[in-house]
């Protein structure tokens, strides 16, 4: 919703496209949208049967001479989720059900492209940087490990309380590590591996007596890459020794919140730990991560550390009332205070409920919780408070760290765990250490692009990556004329209606925009159903686009608009929030960045680069969850039509499981190649997908099924003949993190910076491309995943090309995280699944109407 609707969605917008901290640009959003749940991929990836003895798969070799040699080195940034890189994912259900021990990353593995001699490239100039990867190093002192399975009956699922059950029984193991699940140890519990051994212990809270089953898996030698697994391990125990405490899936330091305290809001830092193999040693990764302590639907109570789900406030009950605690009663405030030595201040407060989820319902938990309010931290940002600037700007000068602050908070979390004694002594029992710095190595800047507008051209300065002030001085790459449009407003907004057009009419010519009067409508109110019968009434044969003027971000409404516009009379449509026109000062800026907008969606372009691969086509492909229809998501694929990659063509389809979104990709290609045909004369010599919202568990369905149907389908379209094909899996959720030191301190690297060595995976052909610059903050880092390569490209120029489409998105000026085909497909599906919910009409496939 344009310069009008600059505050909703922000989170999501930043985060998948421009950088933290620039200047918000007039992106159209719907209203307020509920935060998309992450990508699934994750936890159940690792289950399967482990390779037997002797059956090393291709490329294995290079990894295990790399934990061989000891030289092991920090890892996370190449992957997703909490852990991030191929690092095993550690907790229970990571091994559940394996004969034997997993390789680490095992789900993920795959071998490079068959062709793929380096993915190192020579372009750019080089310079000296720093990542949060942190080496470690190990004395030469072969050992051997035990892994055991251990199971519990009756069925406890509850983490904690399983390493509570076990731990009585730790003398019989000597030095050991259990994540829940997995045993690893010293000493041999079973003398016979064939038959298991059996503990018994007393669960406290209900006093039921369980027994412990344990059984031999194997042996893992101390040279083994399944050893991974076990650093894994090892680190989080660390954390726990440094008094950490687990929330979700990371730990965080609860004795040392940091306040917000205009805002009622503390926050709690942590780190994101991960050990993986890098190209040549084993690293651990290390991000700081914040956690929000404020009002919304989980607490943690501050006396336990635990989280609770509120299903309701019992206001008929305070904290003076009593329970019964064994055979007696006991009023809230002295169980408190005798428990815990908590005085609980404010005797009226109303008592939280939590009701036991079907799980612990099954097993047999049926009471009813009630927490007080005083003592819970509630969790999580609502959509109103993301919306407040001021509070996300304060919120952020804690969270955002520069590149100094976040170097010296990871050195200091290093000097944490060097310095502990319990860390030392776990670590050295292990024959680990970890290195006294962060990783150091090379890394190229790309050159400068050119920006091309209509017959003149430009360079923006690097540091900045940013041309918002040239655009505004030259006429548009490709500039289209607006003759026959409708603008609607309510009674109340005619008059900011009347200033927009105005304005129009005084930035549209000097972009080479001939604009003529529209007609303008006053609505009676402002419902949905009126803006939509409104719409219906005068969208007929020849309007070219039609301007709404909203007075509020009502969802409903929004969605309305985008429905009729859309789907049922379909004509490109803009939709602009009343308060955007209330400042006069800023109202030439705005009207300038709306008739950007409008002159990309009727099929004009901004600005170009030098674009060299002249027959080739781009796709980007990205998905999102439909909000009406659980279970369902949208996905929606863009592909360039010509050769400055300017022009664009869609698709969207709707999939409930990965076999049907195969699928639609499949007919997703047939179709975008087929409109590159009539528009071209013929069909692409390449074809250059960037594919985003994939889970690193997603990696081998990806290209086992998606990329082999798509070969499939080109093949029998094309005759039996081929176009060289590039499939690169893009990632932005990472934790990896780049500083380029200078002056003593360290900053943040030069938009262009590329990283092919040291931290990347030396069984994929990926690469880190740091694109933008951010004004607050760590700029982060996008990764590429290169899973199939026929193209005859060069590392160098798939490099250069990433960063080039990087350039090519016209709701900013200035260059983004991913290529630009990828953020106009999310773009897409994000207004079919939250506004539309049905495939948009065919008549606007050939143009950018979702941005």
């Amino acid at each position: 919703m344009d310069p009008s609707e600059q505050n909703i969605g922000r989170a999501r917008g930043r985060a998948r496209g421009r950088a933290r901290g620039a200047t918000p640009s007039t992106q159209e959003q719907p209203p307020a949208p509920l935060a998309q749940a992450p990508s699934a991929g994750g936890r159940a990836h690792h289950r399967g049967g482990a390779p037997r003895p002797g059956d090393i798969p291709a490329g294995v070799a290079s990894v295990q001479a790399g934990v061989q040699a000891l030289a092991l080195s920090s890892a996370n940034g190449s992957g997703n989720g909490a852990n991030g890189g191929n690092g095993v994912a550690v907790g229970r259900g990571a091994s559940r059900g394996r004969r034997g021990f997993a390789l680490a990353g095992e789900a993920a593995f795959r071998p490079r492209p068959a062709n793929c001699d380096s993915k190192r490239g020579e372009m750019g100039n080089r310079v000296n940087l720093k990542a949060n990867y942190i080496p470690l190093t190990r004395k030469e002192q072969p050992f051997t490990i035990q892994q055991y399975r251990v199971d519990f009956e009756p069925e406890e699922d509850r983490i904690g309380i399983r390493k509570a059950l076990l731990g009585p029984h730790r003398d019989k193991f000597g030095g050991y590590l259990f994540d829940g699940t997995v045993l690893f140890c010293f000493n041999r519990v079973t003398p016979d591996p064939s038959h298991p051994q059996e503990f018994f212990s007393q669960r406290q809270h209900d006093g039921q007596n369980m027994k412990i089953t344990v059984r031999h898996v194997g042996e893992i030698t101390s040279g083994d890459i399944a050893m991974i697994q076990i650093f894994n391990i090892l680190v989080r125990q660390c954390s726990e020794s440094l008094g950490l405490k687990l929330l979700g899936r990371n730990y965080f330091d609860m004795k040392n919140l940091y306040p917000v305290e205009k805002h009622g809001l503390e926050v709690a830092k942590g780190f994101v730990t991960s050990i993986s193999q890098r190209e040549d040693r084993i690293m651990m990764c290390a991000e700081e991560e914040a956690f929000r302590l404020l009002v919304g639907s989980i607490v943690i109570t501050r006396y336990n550390d635990k989280t609770y789900r509120i299903d309701d406030v019992a206001w008929n009950l305070s904290v003076n009332h009593t329970f019964k605690k064994g055979d007696q009663e006991i009023s809230y405030v002295d169980y408190y205070w005798q428990t815990y030595q908590i005085k609980i201040k404010a005797t009226g407060q109303p008592l939280l409920v939590s009701r036991p989820k079907k799980r612990e319902q099954r097993r047999g938990q049926v009471e009813v919780l009630h927490l007080v309010p005083e003592l819970c931290y509630m969790t999580g940002l609502t959509d109103q408070m993301r919306a407040d600037f001021g509070m996300m700007s304060d919120l952020n000068k804690v969270t955002c760290l520069s590149p100094d602050k976040r170097v010296q908070s990871i050195l200091h979390f290093l000097n944490q765990l060097t310095k502990n004694e319990r860390v030392h002594d776990n670590m050295h029992r292990w024959g680990l250490d970890f290195a006294q710095d962060m990783v150091s190595f090379q890394g190229r800047v790309l050159p400068v692009e050119k920006i091309f507008q209509r017959d003149r051209s430009y360079m923006y300065n690097q540091d900045e990556a940013d041309w918002s002030r040239e655009v505004r001085n030259y006429a548009l790459e490709r500039a289209k004329n607006l003759q026959n449009w409708v603008v609607l407003s309510t009674q109340r907004d005619a008059d900011k209606a009347s200033d927009l057009v105005k304005n129009l009419r005084q930035v549209m010519p000097r972009m080479g925009m001939n604009l003529s009067p529209p007609k303008m409508i006053t609505l009676q109110d402002d419902r949905a159903n009126t803006f939509a019968a409104a719409l219906q009434r005068e969208i007929r044969p020849g309007v070219e686009m039609v301007v709404c003027v909203v007075p509020n971000n009502r969802k409903e409404r929004y969605d309305m608009i985008k429905k009729t516009a859309c789907i049922d009379s379909p004509v490109p449509s803009q939709v602009v929030l009343a308060k955007t026109l209330s400042k006069p000062k800023g109202l030439m800026s705005v009207a300038t960045k709306i008739a950007m907008q409008i002159n990309c969606k009727m099929g004009g372009a901004l600005w170009r680069v030098d674009m060299p691969l002249k027959d080739t086509m781009i796709v980007g492909y990205d998905a999102y969850h439909d909000s009406s229809q659980k279970g369902t998501s949208v996905g929606a694929v863009v592909a360039t039509t010509n050769a400055e990659y300017t022009d664009y063509t869609s698709f969207v389809s709707f999939h409930k499981n990965r076999e049907e979104l195969s699928n639609n990709f499949k007919m997703a290609i047939t179709k975008v190649l087929r409109v590159y045909q009539q528009k071209r004369g013929g069909p692409p010599r390449r074809l250059i997908i960037f594919r985003d919202g994939v889970g690193e568990g997603q990696l081998n369905f990806v290209k086992d099924q998606e990329v082999e149907e798509i070969k499939k389908t080109l093949k029998e379209g094309m005759g039996g003949q081929l176009p060289g094909i590039a499939f690169i899996v893009v990632t932005k959720r990472i934790n990896t993190r780049f500083f380029m030191p200078e002056n003593g301190g360290v900053r943040n690297p030069k938009p262009g910076t590329v990283v092919d060595d040291v931290i990347t995976d030396p069984l994929y052909y990926d690469y880190f491309l740091v694109s933008q610059s951010v004004r607050q903050g760590t700029v982060a880092p996008t990764m590429f995943n290169v899973l199939e390569d026929t193209s005859g490209l060069k590392p160098d120029y798939l490099h250069r090309l990433s960063y080039k489409l990087c350039h090519l998105y016209y709701n900013w000026p200035g260059t983004i995280r991913v290529p630009a085909p990828c953020m106009y497909a999310h773009k897409l599906a994000f207004l079919v699944g939250q506004s539309l919910h049905r495939v948009p009409a065919a008549q606007l496939e050939n143009n950018l109407f979702y941005l």
